[in-house]
């Protein structure tokens, strides 16, 4: 029900200040696109679990990924090794699938091997009275307008939005002491601000181009296989596909209410399957998605190697979605700052001549110096753990 509340209000959001957005940015220009991914790239690396050094580590990793392939001015080859396959860079989806599925799956079969499995929990058979609901309207709205609000942020992610949810519910609620304990409240802020987030990160894609998060990178994907480049030319070239969008994106969020309220008490079943039976399905899968992409059998090859990479990162506990968005807004980033130092004969005055990425650029720096000194203050209240 939180999920169903928070993924509508981000809908409305959607609607109504998508549009607006879209015609703002029809005045954007290569070094507003390109302080946009700068800004993305800072939130990426500063909010990626609480390791800023880690982060930024996986984060420089992408960027080097991403430079694989074509020049996009110049067209030479870079970093391709002389390996034909990769002379057009890494295709986004096998990576995708390699770092956060493989990389998954070989975590359990090592959870397998060691004799750890899922267990089955007890399911409660009390459902929500109305009492319930009334009582948190005030949560799902403030952790609604939390997760939206952070969604439209690039690169931000749920985790964000659901700490932040979380915390700032408890510090309003009456009973903070029941929170840790399954509370009604907690489980409220979380859920609707994680679902609030899928809305708002619809945004800056649509408007901008840029994915707001993991999920929004594979509808990038899938809308350039379809002939249509998300922008704010999008809304005018294509006003039905985009309204298209928002209807399927209202609908999805009643049935996925509806199917979640019929499939609640069932789901758990799901964790009494042997890891050794669920796996090779998931492999099953991942080999498929990965392949069917470019009908390549070196995109399994880097399924595998970045299923491994992933793996490690994980045990090394290095954050995952830095890489990921890195690869994906290095080229946006790249791109436009060498098309605007082209457009002002390699004069970087046009970075600070601009008012709006004049500011980006300004809340990029204070993000990054905000993350090091929220790290240097922790590191000086534990100093065990730094």
């Amino acid at each position: 029900v939180a999920s169903f509340i928070g993924g509508i209000f981000s809908a409305l959001v959607l609607v109504s200040v998508a549009p607006l957005l879209a015609r703002a940015a029809m005045s954007f220009s290569a070094p507003e696109y390109f302080a946009v991914a700068v800004f993305g790239l800072t939130i990426v690396a500063s909010l990626s679990s609480g390791h800023l050094v880690k982060g930024l580590i996986a984060a420089c990793l992408g960027l080097f990924l991403a430079t694989i392939g074509l020049d996009p001015v110049t067209g030479d080859m870079r970093n391709t090794f002389d390996i034909p396959d990769l002379f057009n860079g890494l295709s986004l989806v096998p990576v995708l699938v390699g770092l956060f599925a493989m990389s998954q799956v070989l975590v359990t079969v090592e959870d397998v091997i060691r004799g750890v499995s899922l267990k089955e929990g007890k399911i409660s058979r009390l459902g929500l009275s109305l009492k319930d609901l009334t009582g948190n309207i005030v949560n799902f709205l403030r952790s609604s307008a939390i997760g939206t609000a952070i969604g439209i942020i690039p690169a931000t992610g749920v985790s964000a939005a659901t700490f932040f949810a979380y915390s700032e519910a408890k510090r309003h609620s009456k009973t903070p002491e029941m929170y840790g304990k399954g509370c009604l409240e907690g489980i409220a802020a979380t859920e609707s601000s994680n679902n609030a987030v899928c809305g708002g990160a619809l945004i800056p894609l649509l408007t901008l181009g840029v994915p707001g998060d993991i999920i929004t990178a594979i509808m990038l994907g899938a809308l350039m296989i379809q002939g249509l480049t998300p922008g704010p030319l999008l809304f005018v070239e294509h006003p039905v596909t985009v309204y298209g969008i928002f209807a399927a994106f209202i609908i999805a969020n009643v049935m996925m209410l509806v199917c979640g309220l019929i499939a609640v008490r069932g789901a758990n079943k799901i964790t009494s399957i042997p890891g050794g039976v669920l796996m090779p399905i998931v492999v099953t899968l991942c080999v498929v998605g990965g392949y069917a992409v470019n009908n390549s059998t070196f995109d399994l090859l880097v399924v595998a190697i970045f299923g491994t990479v992933g793996y490690l990162m994980i045990k090394c506990d290095f954050p995952l979605p830095p890489l990921l968005l890195a690869m994906i807004l290095e080229p946006i980033a790249e791109s436009n700052f060498r098309r605007a130092l082209s457009i002002s004969q390699n004069d970087y005055a046009i970075f600070y001549t601009s008012p709006v990425a004049c500011i980006i650029l300004g809340l990029s720096l204070f993000v990054l110096i905000k993350s090091v000194w929220d790290d240097l203050r922790a590191a000086r209240k534990n100093p065990s753990k730094s």
